[in-house]
């Protein structure tokens, strides 16, 4: 990977995982109102980091968020932040922005080209005649 496509992909990293980005959506799809013990920032982090690794379980994903913020939030305040109607839309929205963000524009640049051409109709013979 070239030293400009490695800027390009930490630039698009650091603008996904923005906390005031995703404190704001978290806000937006109602999963906070306030901040509590679990906020979104870490429970994404937390979330991303065990489901990148070898997590199996919500319990692992709670013991990832333990672990990455050094407090011992229990396991119903974690799981209750979970069950809202909220974190689907959250993370739905997060998906979203992912791939929104990393996804490659591969017919952008061609399309463009194939456009000072008209419509060409294309018969291959099997129309038959009633």
């Amino acid at each position: 990977m070239s030293r400009d496509h490695y800027s390009k992909a930490q630039s698009a990293f650091l603008r996904l995982f923005d906390r005031a980005s995703i404190e704001r959506l978290a806000r937006d799809t109602g999963l906070t109102k306030r901040m509590r013990s679990v906020r979104p920032f870490e429970l994404l982090m937390a979330l991303v980091s065990s489901l990148g690794s070898d997590a199996t379980c919500l319990a692992d994903i709670h013991r990832a968020y333990n672990a990455q913020t050094g407090e011992h939030v229990a396991y119903k305040a974690f799981h209750n932040q979970l069950s809202k109607q909220a974190f689907e839309p959250f993370v739905e929205a997060l998906a979203r922005q992912a791939l929104d963000t990393f996804m490659v524009r591969v017919f952008d640049a061609s399309i463009a080209g194939l456009r000072q051409f008209d419509d060409v109709l294309v018969q291959d013979g099997t129309c038959f005649r009633v």
